[in-house]
């Protein structure tokens, strides 16, 4: 089935992401709560992109508004440098329905991951 949460692998890829630099670790009522982390790269054409490439919360934390108060910084970093954001998320995700929520498009299904995006002109956020 696509889309199916693996904790060991999702395990993995986190160790390995979080030995190469980067994330930001995120903090609440004095305590860390999760990570982010985001990087510039040009898209189709040299076009200028951020990508969030993870956002990690603590699952007691969830569905408080610390995720949608991070991608919202983060949107408005993106914008005001005049770029684009982009994610790839688990199709299964309940992610999906807040980055849509908050205005990202879906543009590519890649096997179980789908890619969004939220051009610097759009609205929300």
């Amino acid at each position: 089935m696509h889309g199916v949460w693996d904790d060991d692998a999702v395990r993995g890829d986190l160790d390995r992401k979080w030995a190469r630099g980067g994330f930001e670790v995120v903090g609440a009522r004095g305590r860390p709560v999760g990570a982010i982390w985001t990087t510039d790269e040009d898209g189709a054409g040299g076009a200028p992109w951020s990508r969030l490439r993870e956002l990690v919360l603590d699952p007691a934390e969830q569905r408080r508004g610390i995720g949608t108060a991070l991608v919202r910084d983060e949107i408005a970093r993106a914008r005001r440098r005049g770029r684009g954001l982009r994610l790839r998320v688990l199709w299964a995700s309940d992610a999906r329905r807040l980055y849509a929520r908050l205005g990202f498009v879906e543009r590519e299904r890649v096997g179980e991951k789908v890619w969004m995006e939220l051009e610097p002109s759009a609205d929300r956020g």
